[in-house]
């Protein structure tokens, strides 16, 4: 039976051995002497599950792949390699679809962040930057919010899932940035019965953005679009 090592330089013969060499340039060949070191089986499944992903989403838009910067390339690889949901899968596919893109549209970072997500959390994300584009808009009122994070409540909650959990981790991360403002602007004034006027301060009413690093981290994450072709 081949090692680790011998399958890994198998595959780099293969078809998605050239997909690597576009992407990473001289880097390929440390890879193949490397790749066994990182590369067990299960590991090596889901890394090359996402390379092919991330092959076809630049096919389907008609995109060359460039040179992808080792900093974004490895530590993306490394990630996809653990992650064992396909819709997970598909966000590390995309990653590194637009590295290979155009460089510019994925932060190192990101790679970071989309580490830190469960498959709830990039779905709520998901949900919350769609609906922002769709107001032309980075207010999320409290009402919506809530809606969203609890929908299903009692199965998510029967399933030992917490559903605030996912919003909140989205605050933490700093996707979304829990803001006050003045609650209609406006002042209550009453006459007291000696004939003073009693003036009430507007209330703090709490809403919550999502950043615009945020929707760039979305967009990245989500497989690049067709490109129109060269005049």
């Amino acid at each position: 039976m081949k090692d680790e090592l011998e399958l890994a330089k198998d595959v780099l013969k293969g078809p998605i051995g050239e997909f690597i060499r576009q992407l990473t340039g001289p880097l390929a060949i440390e890879i193949g002497e490397t790749f066994g070191v990182w590369a067990r089986r299960y590991r090596m499944a889901q890394g090359l599950k996402m390379l092919q992903s991330a092959q076809k989403m630049l096919g389907d838009a008609g995109i060359n792949p460039s040179t992808v910067s080792p900093r974004l390339f490895l530590p993306i690889l490394e990630h996809a390699s653990l992650e064992d949901g396909e819709e997970m899968q598909g966000r590390w596919a995309a990653l590194l679809a637009n590295a290979a893109a155009k460089s510019w549209r994925v932060h190192p970072s990101f790679i970071e962040i989309l580490s830190q997500l469960t498959p709830q959390d990039a779905q709520l994300l998901d949900s919350l930057c769609d609906f922002c584009k769709s107001q032309r808009s980075r207010w999320v009122t409290s009402f919506w919010v809530n809606a969203t994070a609890y929908a299903g409540r009692g199965a998510r909650e029967a399933a030992g899932e917490s559903p605030n959990v996912p919003f909140q981790n989205l605050i933490a991360i700093g996707l979304i940035s829990a803001d006050y403002d003045m609650d209609e602007g406006k002042i209550d004034v009453e006459l007291t019965r000696d004939g003073t006027a009693s003036l009430t301060p507007p209330k703090l009413g709490r809403g919550y953005s999502v950043t615009d690093f945020a929707m760039r981290f979305v967009e990245a994450c989500r497989a690049p679009n067709k490109e129109p072709p060269s005049p």
